[in-house]
């Protein structure tokens, strides 16, 4: 079910989890091919990043309705 336009729902929050632990995951993976490995991993720059990419996926879900679109509320 999606929210409708300012709005959240259950099913939103869950999906932003999803994306910010995708974001970290990716985030993981990039520094350890491109840096020096595991031990180079700047655990907090994942965190943040994970953070930052779930609330940007909720911040999408706010501003567009329920076709995905963003949208105006009715009046």
């Amino acid at each position: 079910m999606t929210s409708a336009f300012l709005k959240l729902n259950l099913n939103d929050f869950g999906k932003g989890l999803l994306v910010a632990v995708c974001t970290g995951a990716i985030v993981v993976v990039q520094k350890f091919v491109l840096d020096c490995g595991i031990a180079c991993i700047d655990w907090t720059l994942v965190l943040n990043a994970g953070v930052a990419g779930g609330l940007a996926y909720l911040v999408k879900n706010l501003f567009t309705d329920t076709n995905g679109k963003l949208g105006r509320a009715r009046r």
